[in-house]
């Protein structure tokens, strides 16, 4: 594990999986090599319990420094307890009791 820099990401080596290079100085800051090549920012964080992942963008539309500035936010926004979306307790009985009885209708279970 070190820094990851422009010269790690242009020597990454492909792989028949994809795996993860970490970064050693901002913890939960990675790269994710994919086997056809595309390498994809993601920052990751364990808050309350859960881990919370999110992927900030693909090597070359978005450099190394946007990629860290996104990826402070994210994790300092997480440790702070704000996540992103609705939180399940805001979704009614009655929209849940729909959407699993149309699944049951569609898929005969």
């Amino acid at each position: 594990m070190a820094r990851i820099t422009a010269k790690t990401i242009k020597t990454v080596q492909l792989s028949c999986s994809s795996y993860f290079v970490r970064d050693s100085d901002l913890k939960g800051f990675a790269l994710r090599v994919f086997p056809s090549g595309t390498i994809k920012y993601f920052a990751e964080t364990w808050h309350n319990g859960r881990s919370h992942r999110k992927t900030l963008g693909t090597y070359p539309i978005l450099d190394l420094k946007d990629a860290r500035k996104k990826a402070v936010s994210f994790i300092r926004s997480i440790q702070e307890g704000v996540t992103e979306g609705p939180p399940l307790a805001n979704v009614s009985l009655k929209a849940l009791f729909f959407l699993s009885w149309r699944y049951r209708y569609r898929y005969n279970c």
